[in-house]
């Protein structure tokens, strides 16, 4: 089985076109790039996204993220997850080894804190 690779973010914008300030910098389309790479990758079982409940709601963001991620090939087959932040303790739990990935260095500390807690 592949590795899970396992984002907290606040928003999706970064992997948007044309929206958001990240996505006109080089780290804004580095991670992109980095992101889509992930997700197509042979070794990667899934991308978690961990999102506040709000963002769950706007299904055509989700739907437009997981398309600008994947060929038609692979999308379908679980290879990016959208979760509540809130259900990051029972996903974790589960036991099976992660990648936690930052998008951004001001989120750092926050999210080893997440890590050192439930992971």
């Amino acid at each position: 089985m592949g590795h899970l690779v396992s984002i907290i973010v606040t928003d999706l914008d970064f992997l948007e076109s044309g929206i958001g300030e990240n996505r006109v910098s080089g780290a804004g389309l580095a991670t992109t790039n980095l992101m889509t790479g992930l997700a197509r990758h042979p070794d990667i079982a899934a991308l978690e996204f961990f999102l506040s409940p709000s963002l769950l709601t706007d299904r055509d963001q989700l739907e437009r993220t997981a398309h600008r991620l994947l060929p038609q090939d692979l999308r379908g087959k679980g290879r990016v997850r959208c979760h509540s932040i809130y259900s990051l303790p029972e996903i974790w739990g589960d036991g099976e080894p992660r990648i936690l990935y930052c998008v951004s260095p001001d989120d750092m500390y926050a999210i080893r804190y997440l890590r050192d807690r439930f992971a």
